[in-house]
């Protein structure tokens, strides 16, 4: 979900059996800044800015099945960036007011130790502009650092229970927007906020972050989140890509655009010169009951 406030957060539930294909889409009143699926509770957390009113500068569990809106937990000033870590114990906020990140214990509910992201030497303090948790662990993540420069990009740097390792990317024009492989060693990263729009590998060690390469325009447009699942990059754009080739996959791109954009769904699309926001040429569309989204 892209950042900013979302005064509502449209949720598509299931209500009929998997063949037919059915949904319904219910709208929650809840002003909210990020949203992120933690998958082995099976619930969506929210943040919530200081404008929710009563519950703000919390995060909230969401029921997705059933849209019930769960017990708000208070983390702290003006909440953005969340992150899960794969075993479903930690939560991670980033505090856009207090310029550091917070973790939440899932299993109690319950928001502990707090840390802060370290000063750029001529633009202060840094926040976090996007958080990753290291697969396989609870305690090390990868921040996307965030400046008040523009461009704002501050780095990627790791951090291990709250302390910053060595080695962190290079600012100005880096990363914005990061998902880990299946490897923890292996970082993907994406350029979202200048036409370079470089898409990143980013190796993770004990000294911390280093990029390794930039292959440019293979993701285009701005403010557009990347996942990763199965072996591939997914971008909000609609655009898969084969992350270890640095191509796109063109099959991967029909379930992306179907799933994402209101029932386009895109066979054999020539994607070497669409434009950002546009649909590429050879895309129809079709109803979405006649080609449902089935996993990769």
């Amino acid at each position: 979900m892209s950042r900013g406030s979302i005064p509502w957060l449209a949720l598509a539930v299931a209500l009929a059996a998997e063949a037919a294909h059915a949904y319904e889409v219910r709208a929650l009143e809840l002003f909210a800044n990020e949203l992120v699926y933690e998958p082995v509770s099976g619930l969506l957390y929210a943040s919530l800015p200081s404008a929710a009113g009563a519950a703000g500068n919390s995060v909230v569990p969401i029921d997705p099945e059933t849209g019930s809106i769960g017990t708000p937990v208070f983390v702290g000033s003006e909440l953005t960036a969340l992150a899960t870590s794969e075993d479903g114990s930690a939560l991670y906020v980033a505090l856009g007011g207090a310029y550091a990140i917070r973790r939440v214990d899932l299993g109690t509910q319950l928001a502990g130790a707090q840390f802060a992201l370290g000063d750029d030497p001529v633009f202060g303090p840094y926040g976090a502009e996007d958080i990753e948790v290291l697969p396989g662990s609870s305690d090390a993540i990868a921040v996307a650092l965030t400046r008040s420069a523009i461009p704002r990009h501050g780095g990627v740097a790791v951090f291990d229970g709250g302390v910053r390792r060595a080695l962190t990317t290079a600012a100005h024009t880096g990363a914005n927007r990061i998902e880990f492989s299946s490897d923890p060693a292996l970082l993907y990263g994406y350029n979202d906020q200048s036409t370079e729009f470089g898409f990143r590998r980013i190796r993770v060690d004990a000294q911390g972050a280093t990029e390794l390469d930039v292959t440019r325009s293979l993701i285009k447009g701005f403010d557009i989140e990347i996942d990763h699942a199965a072996g591939r990059v997914y971008a909000g754009s609609g655009r898969v890509i084969d992350p270890e080739q640095l191509q796109v996959d063109d099959a991967g791109c029909s379930r992306a655009q179907f799933c994402g954009q209101q029932g386009a769904f895109c066979k054999g699309a020539d994607w070497g010169n669409d434009e950002p926001g546009q649909k590429p040429r050879d895309c129809q569309v079709v109803p979405r009951s006649s080609q449902p989204c089935e996993p990769r």
